[in-house]
């Protein structure tokens, strides 16, 4: 089985999370071990958490606290 990691940098209401979301929904999981990876905290409270369909421990939190963030790439 792949392993495939979508990232983001948040997860706010806009077209480009929706398209991350629908993909990583969409995947074959019987081929594909799905991970949504996202970059920065979604401190909104309108957020698309809702619609993602793969288990909580396949979505990585990265944290990073700006761009220039050393550990965050570390992490990632």
């Amino acid at each position: 089985m792949k392993k495939i990691l979508f990232a983001i940098n948040k997860l706010g209401i806009g077209g480009a999370e929706t398209v991350i979301i629908n993909q990583v929904n969409l995947m074959d999981k019987t081929k594909y071990d799905v991970y949504l990876g996202i970059m920065y905290s979604t401190t909104q409270s309108n957020n698309l958490y809702h619609k993602i369909v793969i288990p909580l421990d396949k979505i990585i939190h990265f944290n990073f606290n700006k761009f220039f963030d050393i550990a965050g790439f570390w992490r990632v």
